[in-house]
């Protein structure tokens, strides 16, 4: 029992350290908040703030020794940075305080949204129609591939 409570300790120990090792050591650089709560610019200048000596291009910077080496969570930022620079609010940074879902719910109960599914219908021939099976689909199921607007069914 003891031995393994030791290889539990020694394991949870070694854990941790390899965590810290490849933490973001550049989250550092920001400023010091009772709340937590960064903007993107706040973000992303402490990023920038970090890397700006090591001269990266492509994730990849030159060491003291000359050899090119791979900046951890350099593209993990650039792809986050990416992913939010359109969704955050241009002047302050501040990130949305709504989901996508939420706001289209808002839209929904605001313009009296009944249904997105439109008013369709079949007009395929009764050979290939997806509805009655035709000789394609025995079962009755179909699959729609494509569509497109015909002006002569307005």
């Amino acid at each position: 029992m003891k031995k393994l409570l030791l290889k539990s300790f020694l394991l949870s120990v070694f854990l941790l350290t390899i965590g810290e090792s490849f933490a973001q050591q550049w989250r550092a650089n920001l400023p010091a908040k009772s709340s937590g709560d960064y903007t993107f610019f706040e973000l992303q200048k402490a990023f920038y703030d970090y890397w700006d000596p090591y001269n990266v291009q492509d994730g990849y910077f030159v060491n003291e020794l000359g050899e090119r080496v791979k900046a951890r969570g350099y593209k993990h930022f650039k792809r986050w940075e990416w992913y939010w620079e359109p969704r955050v609010d241009r002047k302050t940074g501040k990130f949305p305080e709504k989901s996508a879902w939420d706001v289209w719910q808002e839209y929904k109960v605001a313009n009296n949204v009944k249904s997105v599914g439109g008013n369709w219908q079949s007009i395929g021939d009764h050979i290939l129609d997806p509805i009655d099976g035709g000789s394609i689909q025995e079962s009755g199921t179909g699959r729609l591939n494509c569509a497109a607007f015909d002006p002569i069914y307005r």
